[in-house]
């Protein structure tokens, strides 16, 4: 697990949640964007909307497959419907599927597949062809700077913005493993509001 180093300056006000996330208040780079992340969401549960998780898929999609292309990986896309609402915060929906694809480019397999799914009722998946993640440490890896491996790139804390983000939603993230042996990762919403067949 990364040791967390102390930086000088302290975020000036934390929201109730990221304590949890960052509790010395860092803002070293590895840090500060997620900590801009948890300070916006904070309190914006009351403000949620209907977001169309098949067109935010899409557009991490877009902006995440020429990372993906330059590491080596393929990226495939597959939706169980043109349409499918659930009540959110788009940019933080985008920010928890962007955090899981990223993982995927970081550990999937460089020669492999990276698989995004939008499926009913309303669950987002992420796969890979990587070496997965060991059943004994897929609750860990939510735990502030916990990582995998100590060599590779990230501060290990996107996983844990991602698990803050899907409570915020009143969801859930589920660790697994895909068909290849990789790892696969799921959002799962807890409603959907409506959905509109290909």
């Amino acid at each position: 697990m990364l040791k967390p180093n102390i930086c000088s300056r302290k975020i000036a006000t934390m929201p109730s949640f990221w304590t949890a996330v960052c509790p010395t208040g860092m803002d070293c780079p590895c840090c500060e964007d997620c900590a801009a992340a948890a300070v916006r969401l904070e309190g914006q549960s009351n403000k949620f909307h209907a977001v169309d998780i098949v067109s935010a898929a899409r557009q991490v999609i877009s902006d995440m497959a020429p990372l993906a292309f330059a590491a080596g990986h393929d990226v495939v896309f597959d939706n169980d419907a043109e349409v499918i609402n659930v009540r959110g915060d788009r940019q933080a929906i985008e920010r928890a599927i962007t955090n899981l694809f990223q993982n995927a480019i970081d550990h999937g397999d460089k020669q492999g597949t990276i698989a995004i799914s939008v499926l009913r009722p309303a669950v987002i998946e992420v796969a890979d062809e990587g070496k997965g993640i060991p059943s004994d440490m897929r609750r860990s890896i939510f735990e502030p700077f916990s990582r995998l491996d100590d060599q590779g790139p990230g501060a290990g804390l996107g996983l844990n913005l991602v698990q803050q983000i899907m409570a915020l939603h009143e969801g859930t993230i589920e660790v697994g493993e895909a068909s290849s042996g990789g790892a696969r990762m799921r959002l799962v919403f807890p409603q959907t509001v409506s959905s509109s067949n290909r």
